[in-house]
Formats: structure tokens, sequence, C-alpha cells
């Protein structure tokens, strides 16, 4: 598709067409100006639905809008939320174009500069050559660098910037001379030229230290002796006049800003494949970046990456956005009484995470869901409570299968009878430095609410003292942890005695007034008040039995109201059957009809009438024989006959 919108571009012009991390971007050649815009034609709805229609666009750029592929079987797991940043490294010419893509989803990959540097520039003795070219990643600025080697022995020197970063990048050193200067040479600074000029005397008395003093005069550059060439800087060496204008340095794109990849190679030499090479061997790059070739910068495969670099390409990673997955972490599943554990470190698509939820001891059933968007999961086992929680990491809530997070609604707790609360205080948190805080829920909708209220309660504001309330790491539940160094009496949980907050967001036992967190941690852990089930009539049926025998009457209560749903499920359900069923001996009785009517048409058409069959075959069989008799007797007549 990319390759046929670029085979027709706009008249006498040239468009170039990128697969971004999320969809289409266009860009019309600079050459005759104007905007570039994309319509529809005909009513239909091709552009629109590729993300890039801009009928009223200005400039020659579009960027296509997200495409939103529906999850299959075959999504990497990677893609599921969030994109990779990326950038293309595009170089004048053929065969030598670079992709740079982040390994991991989220923003923190955007940003990163990738510039080439030339290396001879940054010494006195030969840079390297083509097929030894190194990278490097740099999260903090990089100063600019420059070598100046001039002619002589011990007199080779390097220019540092004293600022890091890439302000005094391409900036060109000079020699110039001027008549009897002696050993006072001076420097100064061109920031529109960029360049940075070095006064030296024309009868070769200035120093090479003098020389050093100036350059550092300017506060630009520190400068040092550069003995890659195995010289000894001597302070006492002069610089010849022969130099000026001969001997010359530049900076290059030796510096850089904050998340700089920096590859050093040989000017006019490497090749991009030389460069790939040299950004996978590099640890540092390699941890966190892929490179590879851009198949769309080459028409023969077997010359991609052999043509050479331009030192002037550069670019920046964007598109970056979301989060990786936690996979490592997983699911902690609970099916009653039993947990189970459920990872998937070696999971690389959607149908291996599938393959895993569905062949685990747990008895789960997983399935994309039918509008394309998420994960389907439940349990296959009837009579008892099904969980998702965290096993430590942020798997369950990326996945959308935490069946307990601050989203969730207290009217959905406790198989959804909710939260009872009262007005006014509904339980005390009694901290352990004696603190008692009154918290009152009637304000919450949902379990971050509930956490937002005591972690913003204004008597909790302490961080020595504070009350933190979160979500279990591991499991389901709230947590409450209190942070005083020395523990007197442990964080407990009082119950209000006209509501039963306490109870239903599962700080409390059922029965008890009070909860007490655990003297070791001062944690008090929370149960997971947000159970799961298999839906149907044996689940009704096995949760009635066990509430008839513990006597419990609430659960009695909500059993006898699922059995109301089963029936009146079950009563749709037969009326759905009779109605199909309707159908069917509606549509028997159509076929039965048109088979007798066919039947009726094959005999007018096709087949014989038996009685008048019989009749003519007799009449003409009858007829045959009486031929065949007279055709006898006149065989037998002969001459004597006649005499």
């Amino acid at each position: 598709m990319v390759r046929r919108i670029e085979a027709q571009p706009p008249q006498n012009r040239g468009v170039i067409v990128r697969l971004g991390p999320t969809g289409l971007n266009l860009e019309l050649d600079a050459a005759g100006g104007g905007n570039l815009t994309i319509s529809d034609i005909g009513g239909g709805r091709t552009a629109a639905q590729l993300g890039i229609v801009a009928p009223n666009n200005t400039g020659l750029a579009i960027q296509g809008g997200p495409l939103t592929p529906r999850l299959r079987l075959t999504s990497p797991l990677d893609d599921l939320l969030g994109v990779r940043a990326s950038a293309l490294l595009s170089v004048p010419g053929a065969n030598n174009d670079l992709v740079v893509e982040a390994k991991a989803n989220g923003p923190a990959g955007n940003g990163v500069t990738i510039q080439f540097v030339d290396d001879e520039l940054l010494q006195a003795a030969p840079g390297l050559t083509a097929g030894t070219e190194t990278a490097s990643y740099s999260a903090t600025p990089v100063a600019a660098r420059a070598a100046l080697s001039l002619s002589g022995v011990g007199n080779d020197l390097l220019l540092t910037a004293v600022n890091p970063g890439s302000q005094l990048n391409n900036v060109r050193i000079d020699l110039r001379t001027v008549n009897g200067l002696g050993d006072t040479p001076s420097a100064a600074y061109d920031p529109v030229a960029r360049r940075l000029t070095v006064d030296i005397d024309d009868a070769g008395t200035t120093s090479v230290a003098s020389v050093i003093a100036a350059i550092e005069g300017t506060g630009l550059f520190t400068v040092s002796g550069d003995n890659s060439a195995g010289e000894a800087l001597d302070l006492t060496r002069t610089v010849a006049p022969a130099d000026a204008g001969v001997i010359i340095g530049n900076t290059g794109n030796s510096g850089g800003d904050a998340g700089t990849i920096f590859v050093h190679v040989d000017r006019g030499e490497s090749t991009a494949e030389q460069v790939l090479a040299a950004l996978q061997n590099e640890p540092t790059v390699s941890a966190l970046f892929t490179a590879r070739l851009d198949g769309k910068d080459t028409s023969v495969p077997s010359a991609a990456g052999t043509g050479v670099i331009d030192l002037a390409a550069t670019a920046v990673t964007s598109g970056g956005s979301g989060e990786a997955l936690d996979r490592a972490a997983g699911l902690h599943v609970t099916i009653g009484d039993e947990t189970f554990v459920i990872d998937f470190t070696d999971a690389k698509t959607v149908e291996d995470m599938l393959n895993r939820l569905n062949s685990s001891p747990a008895g789960l059933l997983a399935q994309i869901n039918a509008s394309g968007s998420g994960i389907d999961l439940r349990s296959r086992t009837s009579g008892v409570d099904f969980r998702v929680g965290e096993n430590g990491g942020v798997t369950a809530t990326q996945l959308g299968l935490r069946t307990f997070t601050r989203e969730t609604t207290l009217a959905e707790l406790n198989y959804g009878r909710g939260v009872h609360s009262a007005e006014g205080t509904d339980f005390i948190l009694r901290r352990s430095d004696g603190q008692e805080l009154e918290i009152d829920i009637s304000s919450a909708a949902t379990v971050g609410d509930v956490l937002d209220l005591i972690n913003n309660h204004p008597d909790n504001q302490d961080p020595l003292t504070a009350v933190t309330a979160r979500l279990t790491a591991v499991g389901n539940g709230i947590e409450l942890q209190d942070a005083a160094a020395v523990v007197n009496d442990p964080l407990t949980v009082i119950r209000s005695t006209l509501s039963e907050a306490a109870l239903d967001l599962g700080f409390i036992a059922v029965g008890e007034q009070q909860a007490a967190a655990d003297a070791a941690t001062n944690t008090l852990a929370g149960r997971d008040v947000n159970s799961k089930e298999a839906a149907g009539a044996f689940n009704t049926l096995l949760r009635l039995n066990e509430a008839l025998l513990a006597g419990d009457v609430r659960e009695i209560s909500r059993a006898a109201e699922m059995l109301d749903q089963d029936l009146e499920r079950v009563s749709f359900s037969r009326g759905d059957l009779g109605a199909r069923q309707q159908s069917l001996d509606f549509l028997d009785h159509r076929l039965q009809d048109e088979d007798v009517e066919l039947r009726r048409t094959l005999a007018e058409e096709i087949e014989a009438d038996l009685v008048e069959t019989i009749s003519n075959l007799t009449a003409r069989q009858t007829s045959m024989e009486a031929s065949l008799r007279q055709t006898a007797t006149t065989l037998r007549t002969s001459l004597l006959d006649f005499l």
C-alpha cells in the first residue's frame, strides 16, 4: 500500500510515505512548494479509514491518525499497551537509511538524538577506519571536542567545551598570523560564523602555553595536551606561522545534549551496514534500542546497507507512548481456597498468553472479547469464589483483569451488596502513636475514593506517623500501613456501632468489632471483598447448599435471588427455544409442501402415465404381431401357389 501511494504522487512531484508507530505519515518533496492535501473521491472512505484524509492541510507533511488495530491471536504482547519510540536516520542517496527503535514502549524513549561523529577530528592520530566504527549512548550532556594538531613535536592540543551539550558543535578553529604580536596571542569567537580565531605572531615567537591561555580566556574551551600521536605536551614549544590557514580544527558533531547516541565513523568511507554493526554491538545502545536497515531505501535487497553515510544526517526518536507489559510478575489467581500464579515471561503473542491461561490448573477460560479490544477471563468451576490479583507487579491491572481496583465501585463489592455506611463516622483508624482518624465514606463511590479519604485525611499528613492506604501488592484487598518507626500499639481499625463499612471493606472479620495490624510489619491487610463467580444454575445451587449448611442468612438470601434470576433466565431460554422450534416446524412443513410440489412438477414434465403407457404398449405389440404374421404368410408363398 505504501509503495502504491508513492508510485502515484501528484504530477511532477514526489511523495515519501512512512509507516509510523501508529499510522501512515506522508511528506511531499519541497521542490515545488505548495500544500499536500488528501481527500476521498467518488463517495469513498479509503483515506478516512487510513487516517490520512486532510483536505485543508497546510504544509508538505501529513501525519496520519492512529489506526487502532483489533486484538488478534498473532498480536505481539510488546505492542499491547503502547508504542515504541523510533527515528528514521535518512541519508541522501540510496541503500543507507537506518531505523532506530526503542526496545520498550513509553515516552522514555522519546527525544534521543542519533548523530555521526568524524573520529578524525577528535585526535592528532589518524581516526578509525571503515569497519571499526564505534557507538555509545550518553544519558547526560557530552562536551564538544576538537583536536588542534600543530606542526612540530610536543604541541598537539585537545579543546574541550567548558559547558557540555551541542551548542558548540561544528565550531571551526582557525590560526591567523599578526605582525609583531610576540608571545601575546589572542583568541575570539564569532557565534554567527561559529568560528574561533586564534591570532599568533608571524615571526614564530608565540608559545604553546600562551596559545592555551588565549583560548581558555574566551571561557568556551579548556585545553589539554593531545598525546594520541605519542607526543608529550611541551608548553615551551612555539607555534609555526606556517600553520596559520593550514592547521584547522573543528568540533563536528562531538558534543551532545542529554540522551544522545554517538556513532564515530570514517568520513566518506563508513557504510550504513557498518554503522548498523556498531549500534548492535555496543551494550549501552543495544540495551535500550534496536537498529535495522530501512528496506524502503533500496530496490535491490542485496545492496541494502552498502551506501555511504553522511555526517550531516541526524534524527531524534519520537512517538513513544504507553508502557511495557509486565510479563514477569504474572497473575495471582484464586479459585476457592487454591491460589495459582500464572506468568507470561516467555509468551510472545496474545495466543501464547491465552494458551497459558487456558492450560493452567486454575481451570480458566480466556478468549479475545467480541470487540477485539481486550481479554475476557472466567472460571470454569462453579460454587467457588474467583479472584484475579497482582503478584507483586502490575500485570493484572495492565491487562484489565484485576478484579479489585481503584475504579471498582463500592456498589459492586460483596457480590453486589455494596458497602453499608451510616451517617457520620463509619470507622476509626487508631494509629500506633495513639492518634485516631475518623473516616466517613459517605462521599465515596469507588475503592479509590476510600483510599484517598484515608491518605488525604487532615490529621494524617505527617510522613513519620501517617497511615498509608493502598491496594495490596500480592492478591487483592486494601492494605493499611503505619509509618511510625516506634510501635507502641499496633494500627487498629475500629468499627462504628451503626456502620458496617469496616466489615464490607474487608478490614474487620464478620462478628468482630475491630482488627489490629500485624505487629511485625504494622500492616493490616484487608480481605478481597469483590470475588467473582461462574454464572449459572449449578453455581447457584452449590452456593445455596453451602449457605444452608452454614446457616448463613445473608448468603441464603443472595442465593435465593440468584435462583430467581436463573429461573427467569431459564424461562427466557425456553421461550427462545420455543420460538426457534416454531420456526423450525414452519420450515419443516414448508419443505414438505415444496417436496410434494416438486414431485408433481417432475411427474408432469418427466414421468409417464402408467395406464396409458401399458395401453399403448399392448396396442403396439398387437400391431407388431399382426405384421409379423402377415409377413410370414407372404414369405411362404411360391410360384406353385399360382399354377
